[in-house]
């Protein structure tokens, strides 16, 4: 009697003040939730009911063939052993999460936007597509293996990767505290990093399948000899870039646009199978 008299008392904001959730006018734990939604816990599509509420885990036996939007569940702290996403997972602004399980599967792509609290990933989990990661504060990114492009942006912590990261594409923006890159990443077309005021050297022996695009690294002074990229070199406002290597083979266009303080005198060895731009550069 005492219970059913509580719950008379009850609204939709009390109940998100007690972390419980609002449904079909009743305050209910979040697995009882998930349970009334799904009574055998398998989603043969997506799951986003549970955006925004205020939940601090997922049932162990939870199983989603679609998408999975955790977004704004500002409480959760961890996810279960063994979860597995059919499509994408989005973790955005989770500011208490904690960990991912070692054994997570994503079979489409993973974004972690603003989880502030989770120091790493584990190198185990299993991405399909892509993975996207902003506004974290990993001091390192761990080694992992995505099926898709890893997008690394605006952190304020990152500074070095992990050797043997594999990727289809690699971009990194605005990660102020980033000074280079491991010579052994296993990119399979294109790398990208842009606007890292701090990054200042490139492996030596590079070898780049896609284009290269270091536009806005404002501290790179020098390329390594023997540099080859195979599309597009993009050095856009790389002000403090001195020279252009000996060795240096461009499949494509090389854009030297802000430049400030780089040499006119060209390479005799360089070799660029499109233009450099912009085509005044080098006129006297």
């Amino acid at each position: 009697m005492a219970q059913s008299k509580f719950k008379l008392k009850l609204n939709p904001e009390a109940a998100a003040q007690l972390g419980l959730v609002w449904y079909k006018g009743e305050a209910l734990e979040v697995e009882e939730y998930i349970r009334r939604v799904a009574p055998d816990l398998k989603f043969r599509g997506s799951l986003s009911v549970l955006k925004g509420l205020p939940i601090n885990s997922l049932p162990s036996d939870l199983q989603v063939r679609g998408d999975l939007d955790l977004s704004y569940c500002d409480e959760l702290q961890t996810l279960p052993k063994g979860l597995v996403v059919g499509g994408d997972l989005e973790l955005q602004c989770c500011s208490s999460l904690k960990s991912l399980p070692e054994d997570l599967v994503v079979k489409g792509s993973l974004f972690l936007f603003g989880c502030t609290s989770l120091e790493t990933i584990p190198s185990s989990i299993k991405i399909g597509k892509n993975l996207e990661y902003q506004g974290c504060h990993f001091k390192t990114f761990p080694k992992v293996i995505i099926g898709g492009n890893l997008l690394i942006e605006d952190s304020q912590s990152l500074s070095t990767l992990a050797s043997g990261i594999e990727a289809k594409n690699l971009f990194l923006g605005q990660n102020t505290q980033l000074v280079s890159i491991p010579p052994d990443l296993k990119i399979k077309n294109n790398i990208g990093i842009t606007y890292c005021e701090s990054f200042k050297s490139l492996p030596k022996g590079l070898r780049v399948k896609g284009s290269l695009d270091l536009e806005g690294c404002t501290s790179l002074e020098t390329l390594p000899e023997g540099l080859m990229v195979q599309g597009d070199l993009e050095l856009g406002e790389c002000i403090s870039l001195k020279s252009l290597p000996s060795g240096l083979e461009v499949g494509g266009d090389i854009v030297l646009r802000g430049c400030t303080s780089l040499s006119k005198e060209l390479p005799m060895d360089l070799v660029v199978g499109g233009k450099v731009y912009p085509l005044n550069l080098y006129n006297t």
